[in-house]
């Protein structure tokens, strides 16, 4: 008898036309290469497109066939099989929930056998797995039947996907002294072996990454649990994916995604498309994580951050910066802000518990993550405050941390506040003149170091004017370094400055470079300033006044206080309250004080030039005029 003979006595194939179909698709002689007939498979494609309602016992009776040819060993009527379940994914999409359960049971079956012995066959079963995960759509992760069998086989590409340890580091995997299962200790033959089986697991985790279900089905954190550990299992800190400088992480991805919808709708997806290598392996154990961090949902984005912390943490991967510093500076190169928030509050946590003993490795690490600011429910002031508690257990990894944080905020108008928490919490000079030493840098001024060719956007003095009290501080050296920067800046925009750092400088223990520094920024406000240093730094003020005189500048005599309170000249004779008065008794106009604000058909009057009794105007704190009468056309441009 026959093997379709034996076939059809166990099940019964004559009295049915699916079972019929089913069989014809099968090699029907002894000897026949085991590929399906395709006049056959597409005749039982069209038989399930037009009756989607007998999808459901065509594949109970495929699985029904599949476990006959498994206990009579046929393993070649196994590819048959998956060449028919791929065929009927591919044409009945939509109604792949009819005949899910029995194709996950012959994949869970196909992956277990052909793990140990048949690379062949599950690469090809792994084909298939990618298939199903393109079009399944989560509807049957809360049925009883088929969910604990799906897991199974999650858990199943799990276990090939580490099913020998990966070394972490070039070192490591040069080591003689290296696990017996490891690469280094194995030949040529049974490592080609290894790798492809881990690449086979590989290929079905990134399926689950990239599927379309995850993130909306029930069991996401069960998910994320089993994939994330096994994936960074993969990585080597040799690899370079989403760390070049060269390009950016977001387009790659993009490309990433694209090029693997391309080939799952072609429907030629091979495991085999790369060569075998850890560096390779480790590529798509890192593609496949950020395709998950980057696809996560705002719901969903805690299930992906917090199993990569307890990988680290169970592992001790904390010792390994090369290989954290991978996985965080990937993560966060794809990440959105509220991921980012996560992640920086991940690492925050751990450098404000006391026991924590990786404390100087995560510090270290910090800076070269590239975490974008700002993160969403986390200040400026919890940064600064977590590095202040550190700093004097770690000095050196919180002042380069600090000298990070600098340079995150130094392209944005955020440089200001995040100075002055700085300079408000830490006092000691050399983490200060860490911070120093990035705007240096930055600015051109340093020891080896060139000017920009523009200057930054941050170097202006409503950026740096906390950095003024340095200037006067107990530091000689962080004095006269704060002093070139100043200098380097360009003049003060506002009285309210320039008088502001009037004091500061003229405490400074080089004269010359204090009158460089008022000259610069206090021109604007001479008498002004000069009133306060003839009183706080005569000297200063006095080497102020020869120093315009010898450029030829006459020095004006400092206005006196009641002159300067009703002239408004200045903040220091006016409250930020202050309002001024603009009124016409004749062709000309004047300022006074006034309390009243001006009213919309005065303003309109003036505009028209229509003669307007008085007119009030508020012109702010840092508006400063000289006694005296001017044009209305003068009047408006300054307004």
């Amino acid at each position: 008898m026959s093997a379709m003979d034996d076939v059809k006595v166990y099940c019964f194939s004559g009295l049915v036309k699916h079972a019929n179909l089913v069989n014809k698709v099968y090699p029907q002689r002894a000897g026949d290469e085991p590929v399906p007939q395709a006049s056959h498979l597409a005749y039982l494609v069209f038989y399930a497109q037009h009756r989607p309602e007998k999808l459901a016992k065509v594949a109970r009776y495929l699985g029904k066939r599949y476990r006959w040819d498994a206990s009579k060993n046929r393993t070649g009527f196994h590819l048959v099989t998956l060449a028919i379940l791929n065929a009927l994914i591919d044409a009945c999409p939509a109604h792949l929930p009819y005949f899910a359960r029995d194709a996950i049971t012959i994949l869970l079956d196909v992956v277990d056998r052909a793990a140990g012995t048949s690379p062949d066959l599950l690469a090809v079963a792994t084909v298939t797995f990618i298939k199903f995960n393109a079009h399944y759509d989560g509807s049957l992760d809360a049925d009883p039947t088929f969910a604990p069998l799906f897991l199974a086989l999650v858990d199943k590409y799990c276990q090939l996907a580490v099913v020998a340890p990966k070394p972490t580091s070039p070192a490591e995997s040069a080591s003689p002294t290296s696990s017996p299962t490891s690469p280094a200790s194995r030949d040529s033959s049974g490592s080609n072996h290894v790798h492809e089986i881990t690449l086979a697991g590989l290929e079905g985790l990134k399926a689950i990454a990239y599927s379309p279900y995850l993130f909306t089905s029930s069991k996401c954190e069960r998910y994320t649990s089993k994939l994330i550990p096994a994936l960074l299992a993969n990585l080597r800190a040799k690899s370079t994916t989403g760390t070049s400088p060269t390009s950016s992480p977001r387009t790659r991805a993009a490309a990433a995604d694209d090029r693997y919808a391309r080939l799952t709708a072609h429907r030629r997806m091979s495991v085999y498309d790369d060569l075998l290598g850890d560096d390779e392996l480790a590529e798509i154990a890192l593609t496949a994580l950020q395709r998950l961090v980057r696809a996560a949902t705002a719901s969903a984005i805690a299930h992906v951050i917090l199993p990569v912390f307890a990988f680290l943490d169970a592992n001790a991967k904390w010792n390994e910066a090369p290989f954290v510093t991978l996985v965080l500076r990937s993560t966060i190169a794809v990440s959105s802000i509220p991921t980012q928030t996560i992640i920086l509050g991940q690492i925050l946590n751990r450098l404000n518990i006391p026991t924590f003993a990786h404390k100087a490795r995560l510090l270290s690490v910090l800076p070269q993550t590239r975490l974008a600011m700002p993160c969403l429910a986390i200040s400026q002031a919890d940064v600064v405050d977590c590095l202040v508690r550190n700093a004097a257990e770690q000095p050196v990894h919180v002042a380069r941390a600090l000298a990070w944080l600098t340079t995150e905020f130094a392209t944005a108008n955020a440089l200001r506040d995040c100075l002055a928490l700085i300079t408000a919490r830490i006092a000691a000079p050399s983490l200060l003149g860490s911070v120093l030493a990035v705007l240096e840098t930055l600015a051109g001024i340093a020891p080896d170091s060139t000017p920009p060719p523009v200057d930054p956007p941050w170097l202006v003095m409503d950026q740096l004017d906390p950095l003024f009290p340095l200037l006067d501080g107990p530091d000689s050296g962080l004095a006269v370094r704060t002093a070139a920067l100043l200098a380097r800046a360009p003049p003060a925009p506002t009285t309210a400055l320039a008088l502001a750092l009037a004091p500061h400088a003229a405490n400074l223990a080089d004269r010359d470079l204090a009158v460089t520094l008022l000259d610069r920024h206090a021109a604007r406000c001479v008498p002004a300033a000069l009133a306060d240093l003839d009183t706080s730094a005569p000297a200063v003020a006095t080497a102020w006044r020869a120093h315009m005189a010898a450029d030829g500048r006459a020095s004006p005599p400092p206005a006196p206080a009641a002159e300067v309170g009703s002239l408004g000249v200045g903040p220091a004779g006016a409250s930020s309250e202050t309002l001024q008065r603009l009124y016409k008794p004749r062709s000309m106009l004047q300022f006074q004080s006034l309390d009243r604000k001006p009213t919309t058909d005065e303003f309109r009057a003036i505009l028209d030039g229509r003669p307007v009794l008085e007119r009030p105007v508020s012109m702010g704190p840092d508006w400063a005029l000289p006694s005296g009468e001017l044009d209305l056309d003068d009047v408006l441009d300054k307004v």
